[in-house]
């Protein structure tokens, strides 16, 4: 007789005591009570992720972090689901961690938490959080020392997206250095990643467009060369199939003949016509304007806004057991924005 599984046994202990119980780690009486982790954990993931822009932005942190020189980001949609694959060359992660890295606070920067323009990283949860919010997410392939391919299936009906996924973000010269203006779709958020890391090479694109670039460029002994040593289209196939870049042999065949494009160079792209190398670093991410009447503000920048106000206020509310009560009311009169966050004690 087989012992039951972890799933299984959480399951049936769920159907006797019930989910509420069973996220309540106390009970103070008059409505206050200690989340269980496991629940705050949970409800902190919810929160982290919010549309599939989030789930982009945490991939390219971790690639970043994990001592990435060149990122690939290749996307494809079908209906309502998404595709997102992310290659690097970074370090890698052996193969018995594959399944524990998607658990709650595991992470490899123990010493090394960051805090950029996106805020802190390296608390073991974007990969938590991403698993939370999508249909499914897996390493394809990694190694250690050879990088690492990521595939994470979205549906839009569960969690969205811009509804402009095509328009390119356009930069341009602006008193204080530069502006990358545009829909916050996935491309201008690896364009603001690409602007801030000018170190790095990050390349987006369809999956046949990411072979392509991936299988004509150089490398060293990482995850892309066994696509660079393929001589024919049924090897191409499998080997970045194996990477997580599923395509056809007819699609291979194109690619290794020279008939397929490859993938776009971000910044170098959007720096071509406007930008000089002298001037790329300072790139500004300000996309508030004024002019006589006061302040004005594209909705979908008021939008992002929020939410980086709401992630924000994790940090608080996680120490004093607050929740936010709905959106945060950000106005703006004049040359004033004023913000206000409703919240329920715990």
């Amino acid at each position: 007789m087989s012992l039951p599984s972890k799933d299984e046994t959480m399951n049936f202990l769920a159907n006797m005591i019930g989910e509420e119980v069973r996220a309540i780690e106390q009970d103070y009486g008059n409505g206050f009570v200690r989340l269980a982790v496991s629940e705050a954990a949970r409800r902190q993931a919810k929160h982290d992720i919010r549309q599939v822009e989030d789930v982009v932005i945490e991939l390219l942190r971790n690639a970043r972090d994990a001592g990435a020189k060149t990122i690939y980001v290749a996307t494809t949609t079908e209906g309502t689901r998404r595709t997102l694959v992310v290659l690097d060359d970074g370090q890698g992660i052996a193969e018995d961690m594959w399944e524990q890295i998607f658990e709650p606070r595991v992470t490899s920067k123990l010493e090394t938490m960051r805090i950029d323009e996106w805020g802190v990283h390296g608390r073991g949860m974007a990969l938590y959080s991403i698993k939370e919010n999508v249909v499914s997410v897996k390493v394809a392939s990694s190694e250690v020392g050879k990088g690492t391919s990521l595939v994470v299936e979205v549906d839009s009906e569960l969690l969205p997206g811009r509804a402009d996924q095509s328009t390119w973000p356009t930069v341009e010269h602006h008193e204080r250095g530069l502006r990358i203006r545009g829909p916050r779709n996935i491309v201008r958020t690896i364009a603001e990643f690409s602007f801030a890391h000018p170190e790095l090479s990050v390349y987006f694109g369809s999956i046949p467009e990411v072979i392509s670039t991936v299988f004509k460029g150089e490398g060293e002994q990482w995850l892309g060369t066994a696509l660079q040593e393929c001589v024919d289209a049924q090897d191409l196939e499998l080997e970045a199939t194996a990477c997580g870049l599923v395509t056809s042999e007819r699609t291979a065949y194109r690619i290794i003949s020279g008939q397929l494009a490859g993938a776009v160079h971000v910044r170098e792209h959007l720096a071509a016509d406007h930008l000089t190398p002298e001037t790329v670093d300072a790139v500004s991410f300000e996309t508030l304007e004024k002019d006589s009447r006061g302040l004005k503000i594209d909705p979908a920048d008021l939008d992002a806004f929020c939410l980086d106000l709401e992630k924000a206020f994790d940090g608080l509310g996680e120490k004093y057991y607050l929740d936010l009560a709905g959106r945060v009311d950000v106005r703006h009169q004049g040359d004033t924005i004023r913000a206000t966050f409703r919240f329920d004690k715990q």
